[in-house]
């Protein structure tokens, strides 16, 4: 009884602390300052979530079948491949199954189908920039024919560095190089100063200087010239959590297949 009550509460924590802990993230100042970390945390948060709740009708449909949570997760499965199929589940273990089948089923859906449309709209990006723009191998960026300020990526494997020539005209050498090298460059003076003269100079409300003269600017912009640097066990401490709560729900999912392997 012990083995079971564990099992069920550590699928059950992720479940009844999420909401919780997402309300508390969304709050935080902390996040402005490391937006990787708490993107990590937040995802960590609804996918542990998720997996705690598939697991919590996981053990909840096999407790009539073994002593122990994986031991009755094996035999379940051991049934169902023997032709026995649900043999010993009653009234309440059936639905319990059913949500668990049906959720992990979505989950997994709705995975696919969101990666599916990152890649398709990143590829269609990308042959978008391959046609309009043309590569320049001195910044080794594509560069847009227009004069609206621009510059942005698209990421991915075969990822696109997209600058306009009317960014190439605006920025002096150092802050074009800040801008270029962004990602490696985050905090710097020089790219604080290209952020601001190029929302500074949009030419107007079009798409193309909408891409830097948003509300997401100022927020960078904060990011970047604030003296207070979060200490470095801020991110690592998030990433920590972010850890802790996927690993008791992989535990309870993952147990069963340990056990058949001893």
């Amino acid at each position: 009884m012990i083995a079971w009550l564990v099992a069920a509460g550590v699928a059950l924590l992720p479940v009844a602390l999420g909401d919780r802990a997402a309300r508390r993230l969304a709050g935080a100042a902390w996040t402005h300052r490391c937006p990787r970390a708490a993107l990590a945390l937040w995802q960590a948060i609804g996918l542990g979530a998720g997996l705690g709740a598939v697991g919590l009708g996981l053990v909840a449909a096999v407790a009539p079948l073994a002593a122990v949570f994986p031991h009755g997760a094996h035999t379940l499965a051991s049934q169902i491949v023997s032709g026995y199929g649900l043999e010993g589940l009653g009234p309440v273990q059936l639905p319990a199954l059913a949500w668990s089948a049906s959720l992990m089923s979505w989950l997994l859906i709705h995975t696919v189908r969101t990666a599916t449309r990152t890649i398709r709209e990143r590829r269609r990006q990308r042959l978008l920039v391959d046609v309009v723009a043309d590569h320049s191998p001195a910044h080794d960026a594509y560069v847009l024919p227009v004069a609206e300020h621009v510059a942005y990526c698209v990421p991915g494997r075969h990822r696109r560095i997209v600058l306009s020539r009317g960014t190439l005209e605006l920025l002096t050498p150092q802050e074009l190089q800040a801008v270029l090298g962004h990602e490696r460059a985050h905090g710097t003076l020089p790219l604080a100063r290209a952020l601001v003269r190029m929302a500074a100079s949009a030419s107007g409300p079009g798409p193309a200087s909408f891409a830097l003269a948003d509300a997401g600017v100022v927020e960078r912009l904060q990011r970047l010239l604030s003296e207070r640097r979060p200490p470095r066990w801020v991110p690592a401490a998030a990433y920590s959590t972010a850890g802790l709560l996927l690993s008791g729900p992989m535990a309870v999912l993952i147990a069963p297949l340990i056990c058949v392997t001893f």
